[in-house]
């Protein structure tokens, strides 16, 4: 089913100040840094290749998939939600 206007992507910026997009050919972020006081930002891509993305997620990256990656604003989320995705996933 697909959302309403984008309203459910849109929540992540609550929650991260960079968003990266990989699909195919398309390699793009979200970027808060990279356009500093310019706003909106979140409505602003900035156009990244392969290697533009972290280390980590660039090795895992597959032709056929789609892949988001945030970077959390708080480190502290990221440990929660870490943990809560490992019950869900490991029980």
């Amino acid at each position: 089913k697909i959302g309403y206007k984008g309203i459910g992507f849109k929540s992540v910026f609550n929650l991260a100040k960079r968003v990266w997009i990989w699909s195919q050919d398309y390699r793009f972020r979200f970027d808060q840094e990279h356009w500093q006081d310019r706003l909106p930002w979140q409505f602003m891509p900035v156009w990244s290749e392969t290697e533009d993305f972290p280390t980590e997620i660039s090795t895992m990256l597959e032709d056929g998939w789609v892949t988001f990656v945030l970077e959390l604003t708080d480190p502290t989320l990221r440990r929660q939600y870490r943990d809560q995705f490992r019950k869900a996933v490991c029980g």
